[in-house]
């Protein structure tokens, strides 16, 4: 367990050492079990494996963090049916787990009460921002919203059209300057960090999604 390994420098090593557990006593003979034997780990279900994610995150246990992590993925549907508060996952471990479902997979969450979906969605997004070529843009002339890729083939149906060197007419994209994606998104993040049953149900009738930006 790294957690303890600052308190267990050659600096400070003492005979005995202290330690007070504050851990479901099935959880922790879970964990004992695991260290004994991390190549044959004990079985994991839906009705422990949050704990067991949040102790070995606590404890620095990486191996055990990525083993939580990928058993979560098939189990989340079965987990959202639990009555489980999952407001203690941290953020950085919802970006583990984003990582590894596709955007469709958070969508189909049957997650009524949003314990999860939301989150989900806001780390999935970040990663995928996160990545120079998926990078926000809105056009100076026409409003809309592109990424570089996009602006290699899109045509801007506003733009001055200019010559390019081999003498075809285009018309691109220009950013932007003034636009700041990070100013944008907040107004947005409700409506786009949600299952879609929920953003229909959030947003007005009379409203268009160009109304956020």
């Amino acid at each position: 367990m790294a957690y303890f390994a600052p308190y267990l420098g050659d600096d400070r090593r003492v005979d005995e050492i202290d330690i007070s557990v504050h851990c479901d006593v099935h959880i922790f003979e879970w964990l004992m079990e695991y260290i004994h034997q991390p190549a044959k780990p004990p079985i994991l279900d839906a009705g422990s494996v949050i704990s067991v994610l949040i102790s070995a995150d606590f404890l620095q246990m990486k191996p055990l963090t990525k083993h939580c992590i990928e058993f979560l993925r098939g189990a989340l549907a079965e987990v959202l049916r639990l009555p489980i508060d999952l407001s203690c996952v941290s953020d950085n471990l919802l970006g583990e787990l984003a990582l590894h479902l596709e955007a469709d997979e958070i969508e189909r969450l049957r997650d009524k009460k949003d314990k999860i979906a939301s989150r989900l969605y806001t780390r999935k997004l970040e990663a995928h921002l996160a990545d120079e070529a998926n990078t926000l843009h809105r056009c100076a002339f026409c409003s809309r919203i592109f990424t570089p890729a996009q602006r290699n083939w899109e045509q801007c149906p506003r733009a001055p059209p200019l010559l390019d060197f081999r003498g075809n007419v285009i018309a691109e994209h220009v950013p932007n300057r003034q636009w700041d994606v990070h100013r944008a998104f907040p107004v947005c993040e409700l409506d786009m960090c949600a299952p879609a049953t929920a953003r229909r149900s959030r947003r007005p009738a009379h409203s268009s999604p160009d109304d956020d930006l």
